[in-house]
């Protein structure tokens, strides 16, 4: 039972922007449902550190030391570390290292878009919410250039931006802002 401990939810070691963001928007939504999540980062250089920092308006904090805490990991399915006894899940789209036994694994532009998906119609999913995850699956697509990035991935972007107005300045800058 999840409610009654304090949840860290986890990325992987080098964090980017999708373990970042999956991270802070799966605690969002498993705060909602009254379990203590708390967003956080493995340690290791921070990739895309400066779009992060301009979207993301707190900090994560670091966790190095796995003892005594409880895990959900997100963009990641290896414990690196962590005893598995400590790890309650994970939900991820790249390949099954065998490593977590209660995984959600399916194959998304982004781990952010693959939590969106799975929560879309349980969870009401902010303007920044939304923010979040598009840039998770920018980032993680090479701005959609990735054959990581299918047709399904497309049909669930239309959706999640149904209702926003935005912007997509050219690689090198700003990648969204929605208004």
């Amino acid at each position: 039972n999840c409610k009654d401990k304090t949840v860290y939810i986890l990325g992987h070691i080098n964090p980017d922007c999708d373990s970042i963001f999956s991270a802070y928007i799966l605690s969002k939504i498993l705060n909602s449902l009254g379990i203590n999540a708390v967003p956080a980062r493995r340690s290791g250089e921070i990739i895309d550190n400066d779009l992060i920092k301009e979207f993301l308006d707190e900090e994560l904090i670091e966790i190095t030391d796995y003892k005594d805490k409880y895990f959900i990991l997100v963009d990641n399915n290896k414990l690196d570390g962590i005893d598995k006894e400590n790890v309650i899940g994970s939900i991820d789209h790249h390949i099954i290292s065998g490593e977590v036994e209660d995984l959600i694994e399916i194959e998304y532009a982004s781990t952010g878009l693959l939590i969106y998906d799975l929560f879309k119609d349980k969870f009401k999913f902010t303007k920044k919410l939304k923010e979040l995850i598009y840039l998770t699956v920018i980032t993680d697509t090479e701005y959609l250039n990735s054959s990581r990035y299918r047709e399904y991935d497309k049909n669930i972007i239309d959706n999640l931006l149904k209702s926003a107005t935005f912007v997509i300045y050219s690689k090198g800058e700003k990648a969204i802002r929605f208004s």
